[in-house]
Order: structure tokens, then C-alpha cells, then sequence
């Protein structure tokens, strides 16, 4: 038995319809590389419109009371750029499933 038609789980009358494991990696491959490129792109664009994005988030706040806005604080050195980051991200995903 040969290697490569180890590789083959089905046969079929349809020429089409045969495809060897190693293609539908291939296949499976090229999905996850354009998934993470659209998130990639979908995401620097909702990087560019962070302060939009956080005011939209804080928009339920501010109806309530315009004072808890303000006593939103950040304790790490680092967490406004993370918040951001991660704010882009979900951003991106929604965004990527959108369109």
C-alpha cells in the first residue's frame, strides 16, 4: 500500500467528490489564515476608533448617573492599552462575523 492513498479516507464514483486528508488540511489551512487576516484587519480598524468604541461602552453608565463615569479608574500601569486592546478585539470579532 502506498503512502499517499493512506491518506485518502473516501472513494467515490465522482472524480469531484474524492479529496485525500492532506488537501482538506490544506483547505482547513487556507480558512484559518483568512480568518486571521479579516479579524487582523477588522481589528486595527476598531483600534483606530478605541475612544469611540469605550464611550459607547460607558454610554449605559452615564445614563444612570454622569458621576460613575468619572470613578472609573484603572489600577495597572498597563490596563488602559489593554483595555483597548481587548476592546479591539471583540470589536474585530464582531465586526468579522458581520460582514
Amino acid at each position: 500500500m502506498k503512502i499517499p492513498n493512506l491518506f485518502k479516507f473516501r472513494e467515490g464514483n465522482h472524480p469531484e467528490a474524492v479529496k485525500p486528508f492532506l488537501d482538506h488540511l490544506e483547505d482547513l489551512r487556507w480558512v484559518i489564515i483568512k480568518m486571521a487576516l479579516a479579524l487582523g484587519i477588522a481589528m486595527a480598524i476598531a483600534f483606530l476608533f478605541r475612544s469611540q468604541l469605550a464611550q459607547m461602552m460607558q454610554a449605559p453608565l452615564s445614563s444612570l448617573d454622569p458621576n460613575l463615569v468619572r470613578t472609573l479608574v484603572s489600577f495597572g500601569v498597563a490596563d488602559s492599552m489593554t483595555i483597548s486592546f481587548q476592546l479591539a478585539f471583540y470589536a474585530g470579532i464582531v465586526m468579522r462575523s458581520r460582514f
